[in-house]
C-alpha cells in the first residue's frame, strides 16, 4: 500500500440493529443505481468523516439511512475487519 493510498483511506462502519422483542434487524433497501445493478437489501453504514470516531459515524449513518436515533455510547462493537485494497 502506498503512502498516498493510506492518506486517502477512510474507515467504514456498518450497524446491525437487533430488536429483541420481535427478533428482527433493521435493513435498508436500495433501488438499482449506477454502482448497484439490481435492487438490494443491506444494513445501514458508510464512511466515517475525517476525525470522526467510529461510534459517532455509526450513529450518524444509522440516522441518515433509517431515521433511527441512537446514542453512540449505546453501540456495541462486534467485529473489526481490515481490508487491503490492491
Amino acid at each position: 500500500m502506498t503512502n498516498n493510498s493510506v492518506m486517502n483511506s477512510r474507515n467504514s462502519v456498518c450497524v446491525i440493529v437487533h430488536d429483541k422483542d420481535t427478533d428482527t434487524i433493521a435493513a435498508v433497501h436500495y433501488a438499482a443505481r449506477n454502482w448497484l445493478p439490481q435492487p438490494a437489501w443491506t444494513v445501514p453504514g458508510g464512511k466515517a468523516e475525517p476525525g470522526e470516531a467510529l461510534d459517532e459515524a455509526a450513529a450518524r449513518e444509522l440516522e441518515e439511512e433509517t431515521g433511527l436515533l441512537v446514542d453512540p455510547a449505546d453501540l456495541v462493537l462486534v467485529h473489526v475487519i481490515h481490508v487491503e485494497q490492491g
